[in-house]
């Protein structure tokens, strides 16, 4: 994702899995030049754009503040990233999963081959498969 959270956060997200959700401590872990370049590029606000867009089609979700109890950053955590339960979603994005799987491995791909990573980052969070091949 490219963003910074907090250590009680981090917990959740590391629970989650890496295959949803990895976490690097910028204290404890080297951080790269590439990854330093991604959070600067990304960033709190631009992925919550995406992961949020839908937040306001949910009824009963508020985002919990920082000082929540942890079960609440739970639910909201799962809700939001393992569930995607916070994305937007237009017609032109396809009704059908298997439609908006074309359609964002295809974003994948162009902002790949573009460099645009606002671009990759919401073709992943959507369902953009890095395994798509455009034939």
């Amino acid at each position: 994702l490219g963003v910074v959270i907090c250590i009680q956060c981090s917990g959740v997200h590391r629970s989650l899995g890496v295959h949803v959700s990895k976490v690097r401590s910028l204290r404890l872990d080297l951080c790269s030049e590439n990854e330093y370049n991604l959070l600067m590029a990304l960033g709190n606000e631009r992925a919550n754009r995406v992961w949020e867009a839908g937040l306001h089609h949910q009824k009963g979700w508020t985002k919990p503040p920082g000082g929540a109890p942890r079960k609440t950053k739970e639910e909201w955590i799962k809700s939001k990233y393992q569930w995607k339960g916070f994305l937007e979603y237009h017609a032109e994005d396809g009704r059908e999963q298997e439609d908006r799987e074309v359609k964002f491995s295809n974003d994948l791909y162009e902002g790949a081959r573009c460099g645009d990573l606002a671009m990759i980052q919401e073709a992943l969070a959507k369902g953009g498969s890095v395994n798509w091949k455009n034939e």
